[in-house]
């Protein structure tokens, strides 16, 4: 594999990781990014909103 194809792997595969965590759909996730629909929440906004509420929760 080029060094490219091992870039794009490791993005693809830190996506498909990040969407299962969440609880999202990778596939979902990535056919709305391509298609430019952004009707699923970015992998970034649901990681801020968790940590958010973790710090609330843990502030009680």
């Amino acid at each position: 594999m080029t060094k490219d194809g091992t870039k794009a792997n490791d993005i693809f595969m830190t996506i498909v990781q990040t969407a299962k965590k969440l609880g999202v759909s990778a596939y979902d996730y990535i056919f709305d990014r391509v298609s430019k629909s952004y009707c699923v929440t970015s992998l970034s906004l649901l990681i801020k909103t968790k940590k958010i509420a973790e710090i609330n929760y843990d502030a009680c």
